[in-house]
């Protein structure tokens, strides 16, 4: 099932807006289309050497298509590889976006895509403490403290 997928299910229709962008990252929010609600604020850190191996699906992802979606649309097979989800206080640069919540669910995630199962991305999503995700948090490991300050860092710059 696609992150979008979860969160409409529980607010109505979501759209995405790309906060900012580059050949190596893309930072967006995911809003409810009928509120306005930020529901998810995500990093994605491209895959660069093997971006070229889904060329096509890869320009419709940088032209604001969300990346599940996009695969999808393709009819290319992709995985969600989770390797972390756990509720997190937020560095004070994040927290500007979810103003009235003490912690979100952080949920840190490999898209893996083809029969080949080829790295495209790393994302850290971070989810208000109003989406009921599926999964159980399961911990805070070193390197997703890192990711969140470097998360920050891209916001502030």
């Amino acid at each position: 099932m696609l992150s979008s997928d979860i969160l409409e299910q529980q607010f109505g229709e979501t759209k995405i807006i790309i906060l900012k962008q580059d050949e190596h990252y893309r930072i967006i929010q995911t809003i409810v289309v009928s509120t306005g609600q930020v529901v998810e604020l995500s990093l994605v850190t491209f895959d660069s050497p093997n971006l070229h191996v889904f060329a096509d699906v890869h320009a419709q992802v940088i032209h604001g298509m969300s990346i599940g979606k996009a695969f999808k649309q393709a009819g290319v097979p992709f995985t969600r590889k989770t390797n972390t989800i756990t509720r997190q206080v937020l560095p004070d640069i994040l927290k500007r976006y979810y103003p009235d919540q003490e912690e979100v669910t952080v949920v840190d995630v490999d898209i893996l895509v083809g029969n080949e199962g080829v790295h495209y991305c790393h994302i850290l999503e971070l989810y208000s403490s109003l989406v009921e995700w599926p999964d159980k948090p399961d911990g805070l490991s070193d390197q997703l403290a890192y990711a969140l300050n470097n998360f920050s860092k891209l916001l502030d710059t």
